[in-house]
């Protein structure tokens, strides 16, 4: 969780895109409607239409319920990362197996560290 709020604390401070389009682009390609999203995070509508216009940002802790929910990165959601990086895509290979998500952050944690040593 920390983590998620020095990403989340890094990303208020540069406002470089739009959290709320993010949202609404992984609800989408999760088949999901506002109102459907609203109801497994426990809110209404209009604070999910409040995130996708802007015109609101979900806190760090509804942060990774939207992650878990949509399966996408901390880092996408927040426009650390232009692709969408699921736990799916990380871990393609190990299809069976569910990770919490403090196993989840470590896989990506580690997966950056292995990209890091490619490039030196």
């Amino acid at each position: 969780m920390d983590r998620i709020k020095e990403v989340y604390n890094r990303k208020e401070s540069t406002k470089s895109s739009s959290i709320g389009e993010n949202i609404r682009t992984a609800r989408k390609r999760k088949g999901l409607n506002q109102k459907e999203l609203a109801d497994k995070l426990g809110r209404t509508k209009n604070v999910i239409s409040n995130w996708e216009r802007g015109d609101n940002q979900p806190d760090v802790e509804m942060i990774a319920r939207l992650c878990s929910i949509l399966d996408v990165t901390p880092n996408w959601l927040l426009s650390w990362n232009t692709e969408p990086e699921t736990i799916d895509t990380i871990a393609a290979h190990n299809s069976g197996i569910t990770l919490t998500q403090e196993e989840q952050e470590k896989v990506r944690e580690f997966a950056k560290f292995l990209k890091s040593q490619r490039k030196g």
